[in-house]
């Protein structure tokens, strides 16, 4: 039994033996889970401007110019979210996505001749999704992989609390969390002036991420969300960058008229459905408007499967011809191991 209990304490943490918390710690921490999820939940609508740019990063090439990483617009109104994207790398298709509920709606190259939709199940936030950037919903846990978590669900998995206490950290009255998991390692400072949410987390994992919110604003029913973000990335053999976060035009728990959460240009539009596995034209509203003419019923992701997918003959080809490869390479051995014992 001593040699279980030894060999039990070499699993990572959150599946080992480890001591229960006691009554005045267990109590804290369900203070900051209570606390954490309310004040999110406090946030029920938003509309605002969301931009990235580096704070500390430098040219590395004289003529290279280095713009803001991503610009978004953004839209939520209970579950209905709405994130269009305003500035992308030149080589990335631009979207606007909207979500509800379950369900993702996402036109990609809006205005373009090839534009077209798909419709999937929701599957993560994006970065342009403020509750993602906000630090809401946006941690991870590797083992087992899941993404886009908020306090509560980090809790209500495997994990153990290495502390939690009362502190005052850079003059801002907190509650400190050290949390650890089978692969990674979670430290929050929460606000209890705002509402328990997030100002200053570390993630360590493979990579070291650092977070601190500059700003928050405050709605006039004491609502709190960041608005000014700093992210320092901390990669291995590299020197650090600052990424900053920063949303403007910010109105929170305001009405949001209907209309944000109606994509442009739909009428005509190819729509691959993902969720039933067809392809079709859709309606202003985008709605199913009838079959595509003359063109395969296939989701793109499908398809594209299928334009990589080798010809199963070949693959015959290929085994064959190993496995005569392989039978020809032993009867040379053989061959040359004769003629030296002769």
């Amino acid at each position: 039994m001593t040699i279980l209990l030894l060999l039990s304490l070499l699993l990572p943490p959150g599946l080992r033996p480890w001591p229960a918390l006691d009554a005045e710690t267990a109590a804290l921490v369900r203070l900051a889970r209570d606390g954490n999820r309310a004040g999110i939940a406090a946030v029920r609508s938003l509309t605002c401007r969301i931009d990235e740019s580096w704070k500390d990063r430098v040219p590395s090439e004289p003529d290279e110019v280095v713009p803001d990483l991503h610009a978004w617009d953004f839209w939520m109104d209970g579950d209905t979210v709405r994130v269009r994207d305003r500035v992308k790398p030149a080589w990335a298709p631009r979207t606007d996505t909207i979500w509800r509920g379950d369900r993702e709606m996402r036109l990609l190259d809006p205005g373009k001749p090839d534009s077209y939709v798909t419709l999937n199940r929701k599957r993560e936030l994006s970065p342009g999704d403020a509750r993602w950037a906000c630090l809401f919903a946006c941690w991870n846990r590797s083992i087992p992989y899941q993404q886009d978590l908020t306090l509560g669900d980090l809790l209500a998995g495997p994990h153990e609390v290495w502390a939690a206490r009362r502190v005052t950290e850079e003059g801002i009255d907190s509650i400190y969390l050290d949390l650890a998991f089978p692969a990674d390692r979670l430290r929050l400072w929460l606000d209890p002036a705002h509402n328990y949410l997030v100002w200053k987390a570390v993630e360590k994992g493979n990579w070291t991420h650092e977070h601190r919110v500059i700003e928050f604003r405050t709605a006039a029913d004491g609502a709190a969300m960041p608005v000014r973000i700093e992210q320092r990335i901390t990669v291995p053999d590299f020197p650090p960058v600052t990424k900053v976060t920063a949303l403007s035009e910010v109105h929170l728990n305001e009405p949001v008229p209907a209309e944000a959460f109606r994509l442009p240009g739909l009428a005509g539009l190819r729509c691959s459905d993902q969720i039933r596995g067809e392809q079709y034209r859709l309606d202003a509203d985008g709605e199913y408007a009838g079959p595509l003419v003359s063109e395969k019923k296939v989701p793109d992701d499908e398809s594209d499967v299928e334009k990589d997918r080798v010809d199963p003959s070949w693959w015959a080809v290929l085994i064959v011809g190993g496995f005569v490869a392989v039978v020809v390479l032993a009867a040379i051995v053989v061959y040359h191991r004769r003629r030296l014992r002769q």
